[in-house]
């Protein structure tokens, strides 16, 4: 039988910080309402791990937290995780202060977008 698992309402979406984005190499920070506050990263990989380590840690909390995002927190990319299973993700990213979206039904799906809006 299916557990149900309830989730805390934004806990699924990243707000990412892109800081530079040379020869491929995406660095920068993240943040969402269940993080303690944001977090960096160097790599579009290690962001992927990261999210994933995360999303895997709420599923396991008994109580989740919720936060607010520090305004000072100027988000590049918004990155909304809708259903994941088999360790590939669904969801829907947002760029150019939202004026640009794309839906993606895969991790390889969701690094090939943020390649073609970042790349040069």
């Amino acid at each position: 039988m299916r557990q149900l698992h309830v989730t805390t309402p934004g806990s699924d979406t990243f707000f990412v910080r892109v800081d530079s984005f040379d020869d491929g190499a995406m660095k920068g920070a993240f943040d969402s309402v269940s993080m303690s506050g944001p977090c960096e990263f160097n790599s579009l990989s290690s962001l992927i791990i990261m999210i994933d380590n995360l999303l895997d840690q709420q599923e396991e909390a008994i109580e989740p937290t919720i936060r607010q995002i520090d305004p000072s927190f100027v988000p590049t990319i918004e990155l909304e995780v809708l259903f994941r299973h088999n360790h590939t993700w669904q969801g829907r990213v947002r760029w150019d202060s939202g004026q640009k979206q794309a839906t993606f039904k895969s991790v390889l799906e969701l690094l090939v977008i943020l390649e073609m809006a970042f790349g040069d």
